[in-house]
Formats: C-alpha cells, structure tokens, sequence
C-alpha cells in the first residue's frame, strides 16, 4: 500500500530525486536482487536522503538491503542517467564495486525478498529493464579487454 501511494504522491507531485545504486560483482557474478513490490530483479539501491551524497546513499542501501557493508570510498562511478517522466526528474548514480570475496548476503525480508549472486550473462537473460542489461553487456565488454 505504501508503494502505491508513494506512486501516486510522485506523479502528482513531479519533484526531482537522486538515486543510486549499487553493481556488485564478484569474479563474472553479479549481486540481483528481488523487492516486495516488484517483479523484475534489480541492483540493490534506492533513493538519497536530503543532501546526502550519491555514494554515501548507495553505500547505505547496500547495507539496509542485503547487510553488506562497503566503504563508500571503494565505490566507482559506472553512470549517471537523468530521466524525466511522468513521476518526476530523476537522476541515478550507478555505482560499480568488485568483491574478491563472495558476499554473505542477508536480505531485510520486507523490501527485499531475496537476493543473491547471478552469473552475468545469465543475469542478461533474466526478466528485468533493458538498461540493467546494456549495463551488464557494457561492464562484461569493459572487463574483458
């Protein structure tokens, strides 16, 4: 219920917000996970707080999400998109961090239903936004060379 009216307060509304999130990669597996209120699978992260920076919120919600804890000083800066739309303006911060350890990962159970490591390109195949998967092809290509 809260979603919902969360939803209709933005499309009323139309503020502008940051969000971030954060890309968790392990050797070619990368952190997914599944929320309450939504069907696809999606990088941990979520909205900034009043001036809080991009990294600090990305950072923080990894940790809320799935108890993972990083240094926000580890995180690298993958993209910045703006979009505009019928909710709003909103800017995301799309964070990159590699582990050389696999993650214990401990999802809230209330916003976060499961979460766990995915093979990259199976993650590719798997039912979420065409922008997560351009970022995978573009991160594996990146890797690669």
């Amino acid at each position: 219920m809260a979603y919902v009216l969360a939803r209709w307060w933005y499309a009323w509304r139309r503020p502008s917000r940051t969000t971030a999130a954060v890309a968790l990669w392990h050797k070619n597996s990368l952190l997914l996970v599944s929320h309450s209120y939504k069907h696809d699978l999606t990088l941990p992260g979520g909205g900034a707080r009043w001036r809080e920076a991009p990294a600090l919120a990305a950072a923080r919600e990894l940790r809320e999400e799935t108890g993972i804890v990083i240094d926000p000083e580890s995180l690298l800066l993958a993209d910045i998109t703006t979009y505009a739309g019928r909710y709003g303006r909103r800017t995301t911060y799309l964070y990159e961090v590699r582990l050389p350890h696999a993650p214990q990962i401990r999802v809230n159970g209330w916003e976060i239903t499961g979460g766990s490591l995915f093979d990259a390109r199976e993650a590719c195949a798997i039912g979420h936004s065409a922008g997560l998967s351009r970022y995978i092809e573009s991160a594996l290509a990146r890797h690669a060379a």
